[in-house]
């Protein structure tokens, strides 16, 4: 993780242990490299000016960065994303609408983000204490097809899962899933003990 602000940084290494963060402004020569932008697998770029971020993601897709994405503010960028070698422009004007939808529609899934057209999305789950999955590693889970984990938030530490993590009541789960797969999901989380 890349932070401009030095305190933010230092607070970020304590709070986020496992992840390196690297103090510097990615507009400065060698700080993307410094952060190894040449080799990541995903780069977001999300600080408060989307024409930085938008900038920043191009130059990280040009150094050798398998996927870069830039978060806007509004919409009015979306269609620079079929031009530029950004993978995707999230717009949070966009991410706000979709996360209020999700919270009237589902109580314990919700969308972060539709990619693709619509067909991917960035999905958050948070387990209840009685869920039937509580107290298994993610290996013994029968995921739907079309799903990977991303990430799981437990104890107050962000976690990049393996499939031996054990998940416990209270854990937020991140996933990428298809559209099709979100019932699924549904159905192996949402599940209480004695319901």
């Amino acid at each position: 993780m890349l932070e401009s602000s030095r305190e933010h940084a230092k607070s970020l290494a304590k709070n986020f242990q496992g992840i390196d963060i690297v103090h510097g402004d990615s507009s400065e020569e060698g700080v993307l490299e410094k952060a190894g932008a040449e080799k990541a697998d995903l780069v977001v770029c999300a600080t408060e000016s989307q024409t930085f971020n938008i900038l920043t993601a191009q130059l990280a897709k040009t150094l050798g960065a398998k996927k870069s994405v830039a978060i806007a503010l509004n919409d009015r960028y979306k269609s620079l994303s079929s031009v530029l070698e950004v993978d995707a422009l999230v717009s949070m004007k966009s991410v706000v609408a979709a996360t209020v939808l999700e919270l009237v529609r589902r109580a314990h899934i919700r969308t972060i983000h539709d990619f693709y057209e619509d067909d991917v999305e960035l999905v958050e789950l948070s387990l209840g204490k009685d869920s039937l999955v509580a107290g298994k590693p993610l290996k013994e889970l029968s995921l739907p097809k079309g799903v990977l984990v991303g990430f799981a938030f437990q104890g107050g530490a962000i976690v990049v899962p393996s499939g031996d993590t054990v998940l416990q009541g209270g854990d937020v789960v991140g996933f990428i899933a298809r559209k099709g797969s979100i019932a699924g999901l549904e159905r192996i989380f949402g599940g209480a003990r004695g319901a």
